[in-house]
């Protein structure tokens, strides 16, 4: 209800300056310079506001790539997606799950399987957060790969130096299905 309410505020206050831009230009003799200023910035302001509410709709499969690709997963395959969304202010939140080919899938999997940040793990719900040592004196940057009985999971995590979790990625595998999932946390 407050955001409501702050949003209206704000909805009145662009309005109202947007009206006075109109009406200082229409005294001055430049009604059509005014209406142009005021239908630039309106057209500015519309499309940031539609980007922001909208924006899950403008990741595409490049970004999903390109996602990937930070933590050396390229697929060569083509995908599709079954779900992303895109929210947060404070917290930015991307999480996206696409179906692979079987020859991704094995790619991966070997790729996990073999890797240098392979851990063995005995609990259902490992979080690499919590291996985040106390006193850091530079950015450091966190990686595990692990397996449990549904996935094969890659955790990434860069904390800066004053301790400040900055990014955390989950990336899952399934092992029945050809599911991929990502959840960043930023």
């Amino acid at each position: 209800m407050v955001f409501l309410l702050i949003g209206l505020l704000i909805t009145c206050l662009i309005l109202g300056v947007l009206g006075w831009i109109v009406w200082i230009s229409s005294r001055l003799g430049y009604l059509k310079i005014g209406i142009g200023i005021v239908s630039t910035i309106s057209a500015v302001l519309l499309f940031t506001t539609i980007s922001f509410i909208y924006e899950d709709a403008f990741f595409f499969k490049s970004d999903a790539r390109s996602t990937l690709k930070e933590h050396n997963i390229v697929l060569s395959d083509d995908f599709e997606f079954k779900r992303k969304s895109i929210t947060g202010i404070m917290d930015h939140v991307l999480q996206f799950d696409i179906l692979i080919s079987p020859r991704d899938k094995d790619n991966l999997i070997q790729q996990l399987s073999t890797s240098s940040f392979r851990l063995i793990v005995d609990i259902d719900m490992y979080d690499i957060r919590s291996q985040v040592p106390q006193t850091i004196l530079s950015d450091t940057t966190l990686y595990a790969s692990f397996e449990d009985e549904r996935f094969w999971n890659l955790q990434y995590c860069k904390v800066l130096a004053n301790g400040y979790v900055q990014k955390w990625d989950v990336i899952q595998v399934s092992k029945k299905g050809n599911k991929l999932s990502l959840l960043r946390i930023q």
